[in-house]
């Protein structure tokens, strides 16, 4: 192997590795974010004010899911006795009602067990509207404790960076069609196609933001949809009109006269080397 051939592998060697280690440095941290974020996910942890009495309740509580769209959330209740309210088998002593509001209640009987279960809240404050920068905000009063979340730092990164993506292609093709129409730049039809084809692929790419609302008018859409649409719409319209008005016949024989001789030349070079290899074998 020559001295070239291996600088060229371990150039190439370099770059892969290089190429890896940008990978790792994005993807670890994210990923360390991300785990950080859900394991601050519990939310109470409450002992009754009289937890020295005999009969006291800790509460801890731990959220389980949210939907902002819906405007609620619900949370795992995990209660702890105290040794008075409980026998030797581990089972309440005493009927226990646990109240939430005066439509979420629950009940357990004299030998039961305070089995952990999940409760569905609705969140007093809080606007989908405001995406990617929503809060919303639940209130216990029983328990005069208050229940603050939004997007994740991960979730609010990744739509910032939708954004930026449909600003540049926008803003690309913004300049393509400032060239069309005044430097005069040649365009044909496939040329065209990017516009429309960049205007059935912007939904998508706001579809891939999580959990952005379904209907447009978030912040999001205000901060990028919005004008990366109209950018992308006009500078289409003035590519196509541009296309179309400066189409001639004389243009179009000339075209398809410097098609054909492309197409010549290129038969006359292939038949050229096959001549060559034909008496070469």
């Amino acid at each position: 192997m020559s001295l070239l051939c291996i600088r060229l592998l371990l150039k190439r060697v370099f770059t892969l590795l290089l190429f890896i280690l940008v990978l790792l440095a994005v993807i670890i941290p994210t990923w360390h974010v991300y785990m950080g974020e859900g394991r601050e996910a519990i939310l109470i942890d409450y002992v009754h004010p009289n937890a020295s009495q005999p009969q006291a309740l800790s509460v801890n509580a731990s959220l389980l899911d949210v939907s902002f769209n819906e405007k609620k959330y619900m949370i795992h209740f995990v209660f702890e006795p105290s040794p008075g309210m409980l026998n030797a088998h581990g089972q309440l002593v005493h009927n226990t009602t646990i109240s939430f509001s005066a439509m979420k209640k629950f009940v357990f009987s004299a030998g039961d067990a305070l089995m952990p279960f999940q409760v569905d809240f609705d969140y007093d404050e809080g606007d989908p509207i405001d995406y990617p920068f929503d809060r919303y905000t639940g209130y216990f009063e029983r328990l005069g404790l208050r229940i603050l979340t939004g997007r994740s730092s991960t979730t609010l990164g990744f739509s910032l960076f939708m954004c930026l993506l449909m600003w540049a292609l926008s803003l690309i093709l913004a300049v393509f069609g400032f060239q069309v129409a005044f430097r005069h730049r040649p365009v044909h039809a496939h040329g065209c196609m990017i516009g429309v084809t960049m205007l059935f692929a912007l939904p998508t790419l706001r579809s891939a933001q999580p959990g952005v609302p379904e209907n447009t008018g978030c912040i999001a859409d205000v901060l990028g949809y919005y004008w990366n649409m109209a950018i992308i719409a006009l500078q289409s319209i003035t590519i196509l009109g541009c296309w179309v008005a400066r189409w001639s016949p004389q243009k179009e024989k000339e075209h398809k006269h410097l098609a054909k001789t492309d197409s010549q030349q290129t038969l006359h070079k292939f038949g050229h080397l096959e001549h060559i290899e034909h008496f070469a074998s």
